[in-house]
């Protein structure tokens, strides 16, 4: 068995070399034949062999496009293909140079775009900075004594819904021996107060609600119960009762003329 998978791997060690020898050889042989194309195409102006050296510089990567002076000489050599295939080529250069075109404004436009955009984020970035330096500037006047200030940012931060801050501020113009910041402050924690008893107030009612609904369908679930209940009881009982024997009675005459009643259960 081993010399067997031996012998089979040999086989295919040999086989892969040759194929690899093969297409050596092709390659060896195709280059030959391209260098003899190119000779016949400069040396004897063959107008044929110009095209099929063109077309195999353009199937080994001809990525240059030399390939064109070759099917050029062979147009005004008076061969037909070679004149398409020029034309070809042109095609195919303007395609790629307007895709390239086309690629460098799309560039152009994006780095214009993030340009603008890079400085509008710098214009916003350096307003914001603006704004909190005058923000803690006017905050330091206030807890400096300004009580004008004081009353002016609670009242601001009262209108942004900022209600704690408000009242903190205005905290500060009251212990400045401020009467309109004291009286300021008061509303705004009799507001929060409010609102806090407002917002448990929805809290309880929501619970009480709650706890309403389970009990609701506690009851119902109850009472469906007992409705199935009653249901299966009645079930039960007419499996469980005797049946009920039917009687047959009629008059009969006797020998002397005498009726008497006789009954009999019913089938019989």
């Amino acid at each position: 068995m081993k010399m067997a998978i031996m012998l089979v791997a040999m086989i295919l060690m040999a086989s892969c070399a040759q194929t690899r020898e093969f297409v050596a050889d092709i390659k060896r042989v195709a280059t030959r034949d391209a260098n003899d194309l190119k000779k016949s195409c400069d040396h004897e102006n063959d107008a044929r062999s110009c095209v099929r050296y063109g077309q195999w510089l353009r199937d080994n990567g001809d990525d240059n496009y030399t390939r064109m002076s070759f099917y050029e000489k062979s147009c005004k050599l008076g061969n037909a293909e070679g004149c398409e295939m020029s034309k070809l080529v042109v095609t195919q250069k303007n395609d790629q140079a307007r895709t390239i075109k086309e690629q460098e404004i799309q560039n152009a436009r994006w780095m214009r775009e993030t340009a603008r955009l890079e400085k509008e984020y710098a214009l916003k970035m350096k307003e914001s900075e603006r704004l909190e330096k005058i923000a803690a500037a006017r905050i330091n006047k206030c807890v400096n004594g300004d009580n004008k200030i004081c009353l002016r940012l609670s009242s601001e931060n009262y209108q942004a819904g900022n209600l704690d801050e408000a009242i903190r501020l205005a905290n500060f113009a009251c212990a400045n021996s401020s009467t309109a910041g004291c009286n300021l402050q008061a509303n705004y924690i009799l507001e929060r107060n409010g609102r806090e008893m407002t917002r448990q107030q929805e809290i309880a009612n929501q619970q009480a609600q709650s706890i309403e609904n389970n009990r609701v369908i506690a009851e119902e679930n109850r009472l469906e119960n007992e409705r199935l209940e009653a249901i299966a009881k009645r079930v039960r009982d007419s499996y469980s009762a005797k049946p009920v024997k039917k009687t047959k009675c009629e008059s009969v005459r006797d020998y002397r003329g005498n009726y008497t009643t006789e009954c009999k259960e019913a089938g019989y």
